[in-house]
C-alpha cells in the first residue's frame, strides 16, 4: 500500500481552501438563542397591538379609567392606576385559572375590569357566545359610568381639598 505525502507547500494550499478565513469572535452583547433574539420584535408587535387596541372599546374604558384617576387625583392617580394593574395581574385570572390564586385574589376577581375585558377577548378568539359577551360588556359599561360618575361628580371636591397640599409641593420643588 502507498500512502501519498504531499510536500509542505501543497498542504498549507489545501489548509487554506478548508478554512480561508479564520475567524475570532469578540461578542459584546451575547445572546444565548434564538427566542431571546427575538424579543425585541415581539415586543415591537405587541406595542403595535396594543396601539390597535388602544382605539377599540376595551382601551376607551381603560383610558377612561385611568384618565379620570389621574384627573381627580394627580400624581396619586397615576400609582393608583398602576396599583390597580398590578391587581389585575394577578386577579383578573387571565393566565391561569383565579380558583389556585390566593384568598385575597379570589375575593376581588370579580371587581376587576380585566376579568371582564379578557373573558370578550376569549369570546372573540375561541368563538362568541352572545349571554356572556352581554354580561362582560354590562359590566364594562358599569365601569364606564362609574369612572365618569367618579371624574365629572368628584374632581372639584377632591381638587379644592387637595389644592393646599399641591401647592406645598410645587413649592418644595419636589414634584413637578
Amino acid at each position: 500500500m502507498r500512502t501519498i505525502v504531499f510536500p509542505i507547500p501543497a498542504q498549507r494550499e489545501s489548509e487554506f481552501f478548508a478554512e480561508p478565513v479564520v475567524l475570532k469572535e469578540n461578542k459584546l452583547f451575547p445572546i444565548p438563542n434564538y427566542g431571546s433574539a427575538m424579543s425585541p420584535f415581539f415586543t415591537t408587535l405587541s406595542l403595535w397591538a396594543g396601539a390597535l387596541l388602544l382605539v377599540s372599546l376595551l382601551s376607551a374604558l381603560f383610558m377612561l379609567m385611568v384618565c379620570t384617576l389621574v384627573s381627580v387625583f394627580g400624581n396619586i392617580g397615576k400609582a393608583m392606576a398602576i396599583v390597580l394593574l398590578v391587581l389585575q395581574l394577578a386577579g383578573a385570572g387571565g393566565t391561569f385559572p383565579v380558583q389556585v390564586t390566593p384568598p385575597f385574589f379570589q375575593a376581588i376577581h370579580p371587581f376587576l375590569p380585566f376579568t371582564y375585558a379578557t373573558g370578550l377577548m376569549r369570546e372573540a378568539t375561541g368563538g362568541i357566545v352572545g349571554k356572556l359577551v352581554r354580561a362582560d360588556l354590562l359590566r364594562l359599561s358599569a365601569y364606564a359610568a362609574a369612572s365618569l360618575v367618579v371624574g365629572l361628580s368628584l374632581k372639584r371636591i377632591i381638587n379644592r381639598a387637595s389644592a393646599a397640599m399641591v401647592a406645598r409641593a410645587r413649592e418644595s420643588r419636589l414634584i413637578h
